[in-house]
């Protein structure tokens, strides 16, 4: 997982036209794996837990890989408009939201 999940996540990234850091793609598949690290240690032995740590498991590490593999794109962003779109969680739901560039 240490070399496969960053490797495959920069080469993808490549692949489509990107220009990520390899060992930025790395630290980012680390940092989404601390979490699930804390978990299990916590939750050691408790049945009720397993599908959740799976799914961190699966989502954590490919995320954290792929956002800093996105965030720390050598290339500056191109110049123009752009719209986007963000969620954020609040106490009892979420926000949507729009943001963009002139």
């Amino acid at each position: 997982m240490a070399i496969g999940l960053p490797t495959g996540i920069y080469l993808t990234g490549e692949l489509c036209g990107g220009d990520g850091n390899f060992w930025l793609t790395g630290l980012g598949v680390v940092a989404g794996s601390v979490l699930p690290v804390i978990l299990t240690t916590a939750l050691a032995g408790d049945d009720d837990a397993e599908g959740l740590l799976i799914a961190l498991w699966v989502t954590l590490p490919i995320a954290g890989g792929v956002l800093f593999y996105e965030t720390f794109q050598n290339e500056h962003a191109p110049p123009g408009p752009a719209i986007g779109f963000s969620v954020a969680p609040l106490n009892g739901g979420f926000a949507l939201g729009i943001n963009g560039r002139l």
